[in-house]
């Protein structure tokens, strides 16, 4: 009987952080600037709590030209530029991806939601070198 009340406890407090994750105020698109020019991108959180971003657009014709060049070489539907972050804190990913346009790769990085039109994304290059960029809340 204790056996049963725990795991119905367990999946209770399960069942009611779901909401909370599918509500984060991190959700949504916003307008990514950096090194490799612009665009916006969607962040959604999966239902099993692993933060994504998807690129909505390059804001460059040039550029969505290739990045479709490459989707359909790899067969994919969609261009994920952040992948695999996990929640660490409330308001803190980490060990995910993120995609370099440039240089055609990805680099381990780290999210932070800093306010309702912030975040702050870190990328890391060999556990040495670190970039950061601000990615505004796109209002468009």
């Amino acid at each position: 009987m204790k056996t049963y009340l725990s795991t119905a406890v367990i999946l209770l407090f399960f069942l009611q952080t779901l909401p909370a994750l599918s509500q984060h105020p991190v959700l949504g698109k916003w307008h990514s600037k950096g090194e490799n020019g612009e665009g916006i991108i969607e962040i959604f959180i999966t239902e099993e709590g692993i933060l994504h971003g998807r690129l909505l657009d390059a804001l460059d014709e040039e550029k969505n030209r290739i990045l479709a060049e490459r989707m359909a070489e790899a067969g994919a539907t969609e261009f994920l530029i952040l992948e695999h972050l996990e929640q660490e804190k409330e308001n803190v990913w980490r060990d995910g991806t993120i995609y370099s346009y440039e240089r055609d790769s990805r680099y381990s990085c780290k999210l932070e939601f800093l306010n309702d039109d912030q975040v702050k994304i870190t990328a890391y290059f060999l556990g040495i070198f670190s970039k950061s960029f601000i990615w505004n809340r796109w209002k468009q």
